[in-house]
């Protein structure tokens, strides 16, 4: 019988977060808003959880995509299409996530994706988030729409973050977006790999 995404993610998440938490364990204590109820694994039992939490427009904001969503469509099928093989006894003794990618050396390919306004589901918005990419030792992509300065963005962040920039007809806004950014994201602007 195959096994689900549902099923990996009941098995693992003991050890992905005492690995994942390691140096923030009195946290998730301290603010018991941060606790992720039993039994929500997937994506869809998270989007279940947000739209309780959150008002219906601040729901409808992050679940949803621009115009008539294709792409969230496309992007969901492309998702499920691809099959889990879970591999056991298989020797991970010398196992190695490490790449550079644009001239940065990362620990694992793991990237937070840009997703824009995050004050409207944190109070500290982007500075939030960096702080939780810093912990996971991941690369934050700080949002066109930010909602914080991306100098304080950035020095909460690391490894150091990536920007991303909509090339729009009024260069005013995007240079004003990017004001501060890290050096990668000036270089890309300027036509030069980083």
């Amino acid at each position: 019988m195959p096994m689900t995404r549902r099923d990996v993610l009941r098995r693992v998440p003991t050890a992905a977060s005492a690995i994942a938490f390691t140096d923030t364990a009195g946290l998730a204590q301290e603010r018991a808003d941060n606790v992720i109820p039993p039994g929500v694994v997937t994506l869809e039992d998270f989007a279940t959880l947000a739209k309780a939490r959150l008002s219906a427009q601040t729901f409808e904001s992050v679940r949803g995509g621009s115009a008539d969503e294709i792409t969230v469509r496309w992007n969901r099928d492309g998702f499920n299409r691809i099959p889990l093989r879970p591999r056991v006894l298989v020797d991970v003794s010398t196992l190695d996530t490490r790449l550079s990618l644009f001239g940065q050396n990362l620990a694992f390919p793991i990237v937070l994706a840009p997703a824009g306004v995050h004050g409207l589901l944190h109070p500290e918005g982007e500075l939030e988030a960096a702080r939780g990419a810093s912990r996971a030792r991941a690369v934050l992509v700080i949002p066109f729409s930010h909602t914080r300065p991306v100098e304080a963005i950035v020095r909460l962040a690391s490894p150091a973050p990536w920007f991303q920039l909509y090339v729009t007809p009024d260069r005013g806004k995007a240079r004003e977006a990017s004001a501060g950014g890290p050096t990668s994201s000036r270089r890309w602007r300027e036509g030069r790999p980083p």
